[in-house]
């Protein structure tokens, strides 16, 4: 593997060893590469700017569990909550402010 190894430890891990840097021979950027660095890179920009943009994403993500709470329609990636749950967490939440 050109840029490192995978060993086994004694203690039965296995782990990756990578190859000290710069690599040998230089990584070649070419034009279409480049491309897809400069588009991720802009994405990664907007997505951290929504985050500036959003005044409490805690606020945000307690308002949509209450709506998965009350209207019984669950959010993808998010723990079912029952009432009583919920309701602790608007008052741990408003206790911060």
């Amino acid at each position: 593997m050109r840029s490192g190894k995978k060993i086994t430890q004694e203690t039965g891990y296995k782990s990756f060893i990578p190859k000290s840097l710069p690599p040998n021979p230089p990584v070649q950027v070419e034009n279409e590469i480049q491309h897809l660095l400069t588009d991720a890179n802009i994405a990664i920009g907007k997505m951290d700017t929504m985050g500036y943009l959003a005044p409490n994403l805690d606020h945000i993500i307690l308002e949509r569990a209450t709506c998965s709470v009350l209207l019984g329609c669950p959010i993808d990636s998010f723990q079912t909550l029952d009432l009583r749950e919920l309701i602790a967490a608007k008052k741990k939440s408003r206790a911060s402010l």
